[in-house]
């Protein structure tokens, strides 16, 4: 059985709401691998580009309409930001981060 996506975000307030998504629909693999696709092909430009594609991809995944490209650019630390991102997206791939890498990044 596939996990549950698990998202949480900073409001204006200061509270953090944790968004929970059960059901993935496979087309949003597809979409995925188009957008990876268009990225290799130079049609998305790296940089901002491409970082505004991965948050409308990942706000995409969420039936919650309170998590928008703008919820996440505000709700996120900017420090955790790229990995919070990538991880929505490899789980959506069926990719688990491998965790000696992880320790070895951390050191």
């Amino acid at each position: 059985m596939a996990k549950e996506l698990r998202l949480e975000l900073k409001d204006e307030k200061g509270n953090i709401n944790t968004f929970i998504q059960k059901d993935i629909p496979m087309r949003k693999l597809f979409e995925w691998v188009e957008i990876e696709k268009a990225i290799e092909e130079g049609e998305i430009k790296q940089g901002l580009d491409v970082m505004v594609k991965k948050l409308e991809f990942v706000a995409g995944l969420f039936d919650d309409e309170r998590v928008t490209p703008e919820a996440l650019l505000d709700g996120l630390d900017a420090r955790d930001f790229q990995e919070a991102i990538q991880q929505k997206i490899w789980a959506v791939l069926g990719v688990e981060p491998d965790p000696k890498k992880e320790e070895t990044a951390e050191k």
